[in-house]
């Protein structure tokens, strides 16, 4: 509604919807409703097109808008009989069966540090297609020993699992023995003492998440009253 028409409402003193020249047209009648009959006609004839059928009726003294006939003449199409499909026709599938979907680099390795005793049988079947491959294969086998002497705390063994990972010519084995002797220590504590600090990075994360719920705009005030609500 518009600002003028709010404005001649606010300083009438009748009813405008009511006065003459409103706009407003009794209900249930159109300016199509004299010319339903003619087209019904046509409809049943087998014309279905708007723009003819809005032609012929604006020859006969139609004023109103397109707009109009189109909406009337979409609802008469909903009682017509669907059309079949023109053009050749589609081709048949190659194969019935639904196509799978490919193992992805992050599910395959997933399974190369999951506990066999974990696998469902779909993975147990991935694995098996993956350790055909002969590289695959050793990659699999040496994530394996690495999940094992890190779980088992087996720190004596951690020297032979680089040299055996650095001969394998892995190229992103070989990256990851770099990575590893870049921060040896810290690695071979992890290997071989029973602390950690994922307690401490579990509650960092915490206090992160908090403060994200924020928009970063929780000091530390506000942030001390949210962690200890938390807790």
């Amino acid at each position: 509604m518009s600002r003028r028409i709010v404005q001649r409402y606010l300083s009438s003193d009748g009813f405008p919807e009511r006065a003459p020249g409103s706009g407003q047209r009794a209900c249930g009648k159109s300016k199509l409703d004299p010319y339903l009959l003619y087209l019904r006609e046509r409809w049943n004839a087998g014309e279905h097109s708007s723009s003819r059928l809005f032609g012929e009726i604006k020859e006969r003294g139609y004023t109103g808008s397109e707009s109009l006939l189109r909406h009337v003449l979409g609802e008469w199409r909903t009682e017509l009989p669907p059309k079949r499909r023109q053009g050749q026709p589609r081709k048949p599938r190659l194969s019935s069966q639904p196509r799978k979907r490919r193992l992805s680099s992050r599910g395959a390795a997933f399974l190369m540090i999951l506990s066999p005793s974990q696998l469902t049988k779909v993975q147990q079947q991935q694995l098996e297609q993956m350790n055909l491959h002969e590289e695959l294969h050793t990659v699999y086998r040496l994530s394996q020993e690495f999940v094992t002497l890190l779980k088992e705390q087996q720190a004596e063994a951690l020297d032979s699992w680089l040299k055996r990972a650095k001969e394998s010519r892995v190229t992103e084995l070989g990256s990851f023995v770099n990575g590893i002797r870049r921060d040896y220590a810290a690695v071979r504590a992890a290997c071989s003492l029973p602390w950690s600090n994922g307690i401490t990075e579990g509650h960092v994360n915490r206090l992160k998440f908090l403060k994200r719920q924020m928009f970063g705009r929780a000091h530390l005030d506000l942030l001390r009253v949210k962690v200890l609500h938390a807790v």
